[in-house]
């Protein structure tokens, strides 16, 4: 049985279309097509009903699929462990992180990191928490910073604290500042509102309070990375959610004092590798950061 055809089989059935799942892989859609096939007549079980909408799993199929996803894991844990005992070859940590390194105390944690295993080599690389997920569930990640409260099941979330929000608005709005919490929050549902996106933690605060008041609000743009959330807030274009941290750095606006929410930031990774060292190591050194 070959390793890229349960890859394709994994990928139609996380996508439900041949084409969704070419892009994912980088392949074409009939060697998608292909795939498939040759796997549903080697095992001589129809994996998939094709249909106008997509491609559904049959009962079979969604049986499979959950052993095809634990094949490819268990490979990906012995490729990692292979290559850590190549002596000349260090263990690199592919690292998701959703927000600046200062707020995650990573030089601190890489540190402790090095403290345990010298040979270990982390590499950043910024990314949402909707990004680094979907990257940790294709490997391309050992590892990722999130903020979130829940994951899909095949990863592990470990909490490590909770980490203050705040409103930041444009300068010219400070007569905002004298308002009630309540006061502020309907204001705030007239003016613009620089959106973080659907799959974003804060974001999911500003609405979750804003519904709670009976409020809406009309959003003018939409920016994931918190640095272009900044700039469009400086520049007066509307209001965003923002870490209190990250908004204390931002030149040229104002911090609504509304009453505080916590997002939670935690670790995640392939729950597959949970024992594995490295993944062990760095887990570890989070705890003895921050707390």
């Amino acid at each position: 049985m070959k390793l890229f055809r349960l890859r394709s089989f994994v990928a139609v059935a996380e996508t439900q279309k041949s084409v969704d799942a070419a892009k994912k892989l980088e392949i074409t859609p009939a060697a998608i097509s292909q795939h498939i096939n040759d796997l549903e007549a080697e095992m001589r079980v129809d994996l998939f009903e094709r249909k106008r909408s997509g491609m559904q799993l049959t009962p079979k199929g969604r049986l499979l699929v959950s052993h095809a996803i634990d094949v490819l894991e268990s490979v990906h844990v012995l490729e990692k462990k292979a290559a850590v005992l190549e002596e000349d070859v260090f263990d690199t940590l592919r690292i998701g992180i959703c927000t600046s390194p200062a707020d995650l105390r990573l030089s601190e944690i890489t540190s402790s990191v090095h403290d345990t295993n010298s040979r270990t080599s982390i590499h950043p690389r910024r990314m949402h928490t909707s990004q680094i997920i979907t990257a940790l569930l294709d490997y391309d990640l050992d590892a990722g910073f999130v903020l979130a409260d829940a994951v899909p099941r095949r990863l592990d979330l470990v909490g490590i604290t909770l980490m203050d929000t705040a409103v930041i608005i444009p300068s010219g709005w400070e007569d905002l500042l004298q308002s009630s919490d309540t006061s502020i929050w309907a204001a705030l549902a007239d003016k613009p509102w620089i959106h973080a996106g659907p799959d974003c933690m804060l974001q999911t605060l500003a609405d979750k309070r804003f519904r709670s008041m009976g409020l809406k609000y009309a959003s003018t743009l939409q920016a994931p990375d918190a640095s272009v959330r900044a700039s469009f807030v400086t520049a007066g274009f509307g209001a965003s959610m923002m870490l209190r941290d990250r908004a204390g750095r931002v030149n040229g606006v104002c911090i609504a004092e509304v009453e505080e929410k916590t997002c939670p930031l935690g670790l995640v990774y392939l729950r597959s590798r949970a024992n594995d060292p490295s993944i062990e190591h760095l887990r570890a050194a989070v705890a003895d950061t921050w707390i």
